[in-house]
C-alpha cells in the first residue's frame, strides 16, 4: 500500500476559551433622603419668612437719622390697598376700620414715629367703613400724608381727605367721591297724562330721589 492511500492527519481542535459572566447585580434604589432634607429646608425657610413679617404689612422704616441703620426717628407706613369694608381679612384684598385703628394705634403709641404716611392704591368700598377710617385720620395726633398709587377714589379719597398733604403722580386717579347721582324726574309728563302718584311715607325725606316729583330742598 502506498503512502497517497492513507488521508492526511488533521490536528485537533481545542475548544474555544470562554470569559465567565459575572452574574447581574440588580439595581440599587437611590436613596430619597435627599428629598426629604430638601423639603425640610424649604419649610423651614418658609416658616422664618413668615415670623419675620411684620403685623398686617406696616413698615417702620428709619430715616437713619443720629446714626446708622435705623434712627431714633422713624415714619410709619400703614397700607390702604383694596377695597374698603367693615369686615374681611387684608390678605383676601380687603381693609377694615378695625385693622386700620390697630396700626394707626401701633403708630400714635410708638414714640420714634414720628409722622404716618398712608400709602393708598383703592378705588374705595363701603360708606360706612371709609368714614370710620376718615375719624381715624383725621383724629390721628401725629402728621398724616397720604402717598397715593394708581387709584385714590371714592371712599379712599374720603380717607386721604383727612390728612395734612396728599402726593400723587400725574397719572395717579385721584378724587370722586360721590360725585355724581341721576334722579329721572316724570312728574310733567304724569301732568300731562293726568296721573297723579299719591305716596305716603313715615318721614318727610323717605321719598327722597322719587321720579314721580321734583326734587325739595
Amino acid at each position: 500500500m502506498s503512502e497517497q492511500d492513507f488521508p492526511p492527519q488533521v490536528p485537533p481542535v481545542q475548544p474555544a476559551a470562554t470569559t465567565p459572566v459575572a452574574p447581574s447585580v440588580p439595581p440599587q434604589r437611590k436613596s430619597r433622603a435627599w428629598m426629604w432634607w430638601t423639603l425640610g429646608i424649604v419649610l423651614a425657610l418658609a416658616l422664618l419668612i413668615g415670623s419675620c413679617t411684620l403685623p398686617l404689612a406696616m413698615l417702620l422704616r428709619g430715616d437713619q437719622i443720629g446714626g446708622d441703620g435705623f434712627g431714633n426717628d422713624s415714619i410709619a407706613v400703614i397700607y390702604v390697598d383694596g377695597v374698603i369694608a367693615g369686615t374681611g381679612d387684608y390678605y383676601s384684598g380687603y381693609v377694615t376700620p378695625e385693622y386700620f385703628k390697630d396700626l394707626l394705634d401701633q403708630a400714635e403709641e410708638d414714640d420714634s414715629v414720628k409722622a404716618i404716611v398712608l400709602r393708598v392704591d383703592s378705588p374705595g368700598g363701603t360708606a360706612a367703613a371709609s368714614e370710620e377710617i376718615s375719624r381715624y385720620v383725621k383724629a390721628a395726633g401725629k402728621p398724616v400724608v397720604v402717598s397715593v398709587g394708581d387709584v385714590d377714589a371714592s371712599g379712599a379719597y374720603m380717607i386721604s381727605s383727612q390728612a395734612d398733604e396728599i402726593w400723587a403722580m400725574p397719572a395717579s386717579a385721584v378724587g370722586s367721591i360721590g360725585v355724581i347721582t341721576e334722579i329721572p324726574n316724570v312728574e310733567g309728563l304724569l301732568d300731562q297724562l293726568g296721573i297723579e302718584f299719591q305716596v305716603i311715607t313715615s318721614g318727610k325725606y323717605k321719598d327722597a330721589g322719587s321720579p314721580w316729583r321734583s326734587l325739595t330742598k
